[in-house]
C-alpha cells in the first residue's frame, strides 16, 4: 500500500508538471538572467547533488545588454554555491559565445553543449541523470603544484568536456608556471575525472626519481557529508640512458591526438578531425566527422553544425 500511495503521488506530480509545461505560453521575449535568477532562488537541499539545467533557443531580447551583465554575475553565484549550470542551445540565433562563457565562469563541472533534435537532448539528459545518480564526491577543488625546476606548460581537464585551463589567474579554473587550480565540481563513479598535464624541467634534472607534481583534492563524500582532502605525488623517473627511456604511452598519445581531431574540427576542418580520429582508433567519430565535411558543402547551417562538432568533440 505504501509503494502504491509512492506511485500514485509521483503519478499526480508528473501530471502537475506536465500541465505546467503545456500551459506556459511564448510571448517573443527572452528573458534568460530572470529564468537563472530563479533557478537559483531555490534552496538547496542537504545532502543532494544540485544542478541547475538552462535550455535556451534564442538570444535574450529583453534589455539585451542589461541581461548578458546579470548572467555573468549570476554563473560567478553560481559557483560560489556550488551548483553546475547545464546549458543547452538550440537553433543558430543565439549567443553561444556568451553561453560558453557562463559555463566556464560557473565552473563546479558546468558546460555547454548544442542540440539540434529532441533525441539529442533525451541522450544527453540520460547521461547527467546517470551521472548525477553515481556522484561520489561534490565541491570538488584540485590543485597541482610543482617543485622548483619543473614548469607547468598546459593543463587539460577531460570531464564533464573537455577543456584546457586559462592561464589568467583572475579565472579560478587557470594555471600558471608552478600550479593550476580546477573546481572540477564533482566526480561520478562512472566517468571519474582526468587530467592531461605538459610539464617541463627546466634544469637538468639528476639520474633517479623525483616528484615532478603534488596534487592536492578537496571536496565532499557525498554518502557521508565528510571533507574529503587527499594528495597524490606525481613522480618520474630521469636515466641518462636512452636505452632506459620509456616508450611513449599508447593512452596519452590517443588523447593528443583526439585532441587534435577537436581542434581541427572547432576550425571546421571536419576532413582533418576524421583523418585524426582515424589514426586515434575512433572510427565512430571519425564517421561523424566526414558526415559533417559533406553537410558542410552544401549551404546553410553552417552554423548550427559547427556548434554540433564542437559539441560531439567536446
Amino acid at each position: 500500500d505504501v509503494a502504491h500511495g509512492k506511485i500514485g503521488r509521483v503519478y499526480i506530480e508528473k501530471l502537475r508538471l506536465t500541465k505546467a509545461i503545456e500551459a506556459l505560453a511564448a510571448y517573443g521575449e527572452t528573458h534568460i538572467s530572470g529564468a537563472l535568477a530563479l533557478a537559483l532562488e531555490a534552496p538547496v537541499v542537504e545532502g543532494v547533488v544540485p544542478h541547475v539545467f538552462l535550455f535556451t533557443d534564442g538570444q535574450s531580447t529583453h534589455e539585451t545588454m542589461e541581461d548578458h551583465r546579470r548572467l555573468v554575475e549570476l554563473a560567478d553565484a553560481a559557483r560560489a554555491s556550488g551548483i553546475p549550470l547545464a546549458i543547452y542551445g538550440t537553433g543558430e540565433d543565439y549567443a553561444w559565445s556568451l553561453l560558453q562563457q557562463l559555463a566556464i565562469r560557473a565552473g563546479n563541472g558546468s558546460y555547454c553543449k548544442h542540440v539540434a533534435l529532441v533525441d539529442e537532448l533525451k541522450g544527453h539528459l540520460l547521461g547527467e541523470l546517470a551521472a548525477m545518480r553515481g556522484t561520489a564526491v561534490d565541491h570538488l577543488v584540485v590543485t597541482g603544484t610543482t617543485p622548483a625546476g619543473v614548469r607547468i606548460v598546459d593543463v587539460t581537464a577531460m570531464t564533464p568536456v573537455a577543456r584546457t585551463l586559462h592561464t589568467d589567474d583572475t579565472v579560478r579554473d587557470h594555471h600558471d608556471d608552478r600550479r593550476f587550480v580546477d573546481g572540477a565540481g564533482y566526480i561520478d563513479v562512472h566517468r571519474g575525472q582526468q587530467y592531461l598535464i605538459e610539464l617541463e624541467h627546466n634544469d637538468p634534472p639528476k639520474v633517479g626519481v623525483a616528484p615532478i607534481l603534488e596534487l592536492q583534492l578537496e571536496g565532499r563524500m557525498c554518502k557521508t557529508g565528510l571533507p574529503l582532502r587527499e594528495s597524490v605525488s606525481v613522480q618520474a623517473a630521469f636515466t641518462s640512458d636512452q636505452k632506459q627511456e620509456s616508450p611513449v604511452d599508447a593512452r596519452v598519445l590517443r588523447v593528443i591526438r583526439m585532441m587534435a581531431a577537436a581542434q581541427a574540427a572547432r576550425a571546421r576542418k571536419y576532413d582533418l578531425s576524421a583523418d585524426l580520429y582515424t589514426q586515434a582508433g575512433d572510427p565512430k567519430s571519425a564517421e561523424a566527422m566526414r558526415t559533417l565535411h559533406q553537410m558542410s558543402q552544401t549551404r546553410g547551417h553552417s552554423e548550427g553544425l559547427h556548434r554540433s562538432a564542437q559539441t560531439y568533440t567536446g
